[in-house]
């Protein structure tokens, strides 16, 4: 029975050191990947609520209501649903960016050389592209929830502005 590259010892080493340091960046990162989800969270239920009680109070889509103030209603209405549709993503993007603790769990280590006590060359090379290649798509979703986060915000305070623009005009005239 030959030894396999799993059974090399400076693979071994340096694949336990990865899945170490990846699992304390979960742990680091879990209180702000659960502060944003709260964050989309409030702003999916806001915006819900917003959208719900403007459109069960038909008086500003009302005949004698000028185009002007119709379209503006309907905008902020545009900008809250798609506030919660950018939410809904980065809350999406965030589930993927957790999957970063457990993104070595099945390693290809079928270039490895099994003759070597270390890992060097070609060998060390292909190890670190391949735990680039876990750690990749996790880290880019983290960078996307966050991006959409931002994007959900600004759209929800644009149809924040909207609709109490229309507010206000109705309970001052």
């Amino acid at each position: 029975m030959t030894s396999g590259p799993r059974n090399n010892p400076r693979y071994k080493l340096i694949f336990r050191t990865a899945h170490e340091t990846l699992a304390e960046m979960a742990l680091l990162y879990e209180p702000y990947w659960k502060a944003r989800d709260d964050i989309a969270r409030t702003i999916i239920s806001l915006s819900s609520v917003i959208v719900a009680l403007t459109v069960s109070f038909p008086t500003a889509m009302s005949p004698s209501t000028s185009t002007c103030w119709r379209y503006l209603l309907i905008a902020g209405w545009l900008f809250l649903l798609l506030s919660i549709l950018t939410a809904l993503a980065s809350l999406w993007q965030s589930q993927r960016a957790r999957e970063i603790a457990s993104a070595l769990f099945t390693p290809k280590a079928e270039n490895y050389s099994d003759t070597t006590p270390e890992v060097t060359g070609d060998a060390a090379t292909e190890l670190y592209i391949e735990i680039d290649r876990a750690v990749g798509p996790p880290a880019i979703a983290d960078v996307c929830a966050g991006k959409l986060l931002r994007v959900s915000f600004v759209l929800f305070a644009l149809g924040m502005i909207c609709v109490g623009v229309v507010g206000a005009r109705k309970v001052l005239s």
